[in-house]
């Protein structure tokens, strides 16, 4: 976790909950704003499934996703 004037910022050299993936793949799709690079939306739900946090699975019904089981 890295600290910044903001707050905590999770960093990570792979993409957690997901094995079969790699950093590059998650890096390849990212999604620019302002010229920053951002998770994209189906590597965001991807990542938030594999976390399986509740506060991740709120997140993603807020955003609309429906849960597939």
């Amino acid at each position: 976790m890295l600290g910044t004037n903001v707050g905590y910022l999770d960093v990570f050299d792979f993409p957690p909950g997901v094995p079969d993936a790699t950093a590059s793949e998650l890096i390849a799709s990212a999604v620019r704003v302002s010229g920053r690079p951002f998770v994209s939306m189906s590597w965001l739900r991807k990542l938030k499934l594999a976390s399986g946090r509740p506060k991740d699975l709120l997140d993603l019904e807020n955003l609309g996703y429906q849960d597939e089981n």
